[in-house]
């Protein structure tokens, strides 16, 4: 006789996939998902991107890190995805070729895009949505971005810990740019669709929306790991109540935009890495 089937939902919570970081220390974890923890971080991206029926995604990053799941939201939106090892003239070569009209890239990508785009005054039409996160960007490349590309933009801030922690979507981006709140350029915006966000002090207090006091950023959400594989110790450390404590200093106003101030566990990035 056949063995019955397993039931899908008991397997929803099981270990899916294992996403590696470098944490603070630049000693490799891998961050275990499931996949009802996977599947909520496809939902803060599909409300980020946006996707339709017309959409050609471009992947810049790499598969074992935190992008390397973006691809899947539009291949599970039946829309096809390009893969290519970033290099600022064969990526605007690509884009062009393919009539890709998205992607995402990290923060030292977008400044060489820009200025491939400047120097060879190439015309990107089919582009309609520019990610980007990784780390600050400069509101000068934030601008040229949107003038050169001709197109929305979209910053993502998270971690391989959960995925999609806050967007700073294009309407956001429009007023910004359009110079009704210059000042969300500077942000990396509010809590993704299923998640939620907030920022405290060393006691666990909330510190004040007021733009200006730092305090440690935590997430909350069904995108969050299970855990760190073999490694319970650090897992503890990091999650406390259900909440995802960062490391990344932040403030936060009125209005729930979260502005990244510094790392409180210091870490070199270099290359995204």
């Amino acid at each position: 006789a056949l063995s019955p089937l397993p039931d899908p939902l008991a397997l929803l919570h099981e270990p899916y996939l294992a996403v590696s970081t470098g944490g603070t220390t630049g000693i490799p974890k891998c961050a275990v998902h499931s996949q009802y923890t996977y599947g909520g971080n496809l939902v803060n991206y599909l409300a980020a991107q946006r996707i339709d029926e017309t959409d050609v995604f471009l992947m810049l990053g790499q598969f074992f890190h935190v992008t390397g799941y973006m691809p899947f939201a539009h291949l599970a939106m039946g829309r096809p995805v390009v893969i290519t090892n970033f290099d600022a003239e064969r990526t605007v070569r690509v884009i062009v070729e393919h009539g890709v009209t998205g992607f995402f890239c990290i923060a030292t990508m977008l400044p060489r895009l820009v200025e491939e785009l400047r120097t060879t005054a190439t015309q990107t039409p089919s582009v309609r949505l520019v990610g980007y996160g990784g780390a600050r960007m400069g509101e000068e490349v934030i601008r040229a971005a949107s003038e050169l590309f001709d197109a929305d933009l979209v910053q993502i801030w998270g971690m391989s810990e959960f995925g999609t922690g806050t967007i700073l979507g294009p309407e956001a981006h429009r007023e910004a740019i359009a110079g009704e709140r210059p000042h969300l350029l500077r942000s990396c915006g509010r809590a993704g669709l299923v998640t939620d966000v907030k920022v405290i002090d060393p006691d666990g207090a909330l510190v004040p929306q007021d733009g200006t006091t730092v305090g440690e950023l935590c997430h909350y959400g069904p995108n969050n790991m299970l855990h760190y594989w073999n490694k319970p110790d650090e897992t503890a450390a990091l999650v406390h109540d259900g909440w995802v404590h960062s490391g990344d200093g932040a403030t936060w106003d009125s209005d729930g935009y979260i502005y990244i101030a510094d790392r409180i566990k210091n870490m070199i990035i270099s290359g995204g890495e």
